[in-house]
């Protein structure tokens, strides 16, 4: 109860100042790189915002988070949210250094959402650039916006994918994604929407060869596995460098609920390639990831 009104609290504080913000993030950022500063937009906003016993940051509209029952295993890291707005979205925070270091070493990230309530959910990765690269629009900072309803894969910096809709999302393109079940592709490859108690396992990993360090010539693949049934590459983009790198996140439509789990604990054991989410997890610790 304590985690849910501080969450609710730092959500009004940021309502009140929702007139103010304008485009004070870019604003923010740009003095940050001017400062040398290499710490992510996300990061930053962190340490300024998220609680201290939390893994989960809102960047629009409202979330609550909910009980989750004790039979749920206590090593798993699952938060159960619902969103408050027509279109919240939540990133889990990650360390910066951990996840550059991640990037060093060419692996990847996987973490599991139990779908509840089987509505309009746009779940997948946002890219966090360094401000130095904003001139770059490929490098954009993703910005969602409750109120206009833009979320995870509405823009050039998020990629998402809505199993209620069989839809994966980017930068306003939409196409068909996911008509796989229980092992069988959906005849005329119509996606099948999720129901409630699905989970679904989301990662990206490196994806190519890294020729001499170059990394111009690797990419990472955004997939999705729905009951642990692999729907495949949803997405493969540009490996990320230095200064940016992938962060989980999910936007829900109003009343909508999702568990959250970084791991350990997985339902259908992670992805090869990757590690849990939860060594990075940003404020938290643990240990390693089969």
């Amino acid at each position: 109860q304590d985690v849910k009104d501080g969450i609710l609290a730092h959500l009004r504080k940021r309502k009140q100042e929702k007139a103010a913000l304008g485009d004070a993030n870019k604003k923010d950022a740009s003095s940050v790189a001017k400062s040398g500063d290499k710490s992510s937009f996300l990061d930053k906003a962190a340490e300024e915002n998220v609680l201290a016993s939390s893994h989960l940051m809102t960047l629009s509209g409202e979330i609550s988070v909910l009980d989750v029952p004790n039979k749920i295993p206590a090593a798993t890291k699952s938060t159960r949210i619902q969103s408050q707005s027509d279109f919240a979205t939540v990133v889990t925070l990650l360390n910066a250094a951990k996840l550059r270091n991640l990037s060093s070493k060419k692996q990847g990230v996987y973490m599991e959402y139990t779908i509840q309530s089987a509505g309009l959910a746009q779940i997948g990765w946002i890219r966090s650039p360094d401000a130095e690269s904003d001139a770059d629009d490929s490098m954009a900072m993703f910005l969602p916006n409750s109120d206009t309803g833009d979320g995870v894969g509405d823009d050039s910096a998020s990629f998402g994918f809505d199993g209620s809709r069989g839809l994966k999302f980017h930068d306003g393109s939409e196409d068909a994604y996911g008509g796989v079940r229980n092992g069988e592709e959906e005849e005329n490859n119509k996606p099948m929407g999720w129901k409630s108690g699905d989970v679904l396992g989301c990662w990206y990993k490196y994806v190519g060869t890294d020729n001499n360090n170059d990394q111009k010539s690797l990419m990472v693949e955004i997939g999705y596995a729905l009951n642990g049934i692999d729907l495949g590459a949803a997405f493969n983009v540009p490996a990320p460098g230095e200064l940016f790198g992938y962060y989980p996140a999910v936007s829900l439509n109003l009343n909508e609920v999702v568990d959250v789990n970084v791991g350990p604990e997985f339902a259908f054991g992670g992805k090869d390639g990757c590690v849990g989410a939860h060594e990075l997890v940003r404020l938290e610790s643990g240990g390693n990831c089969d």
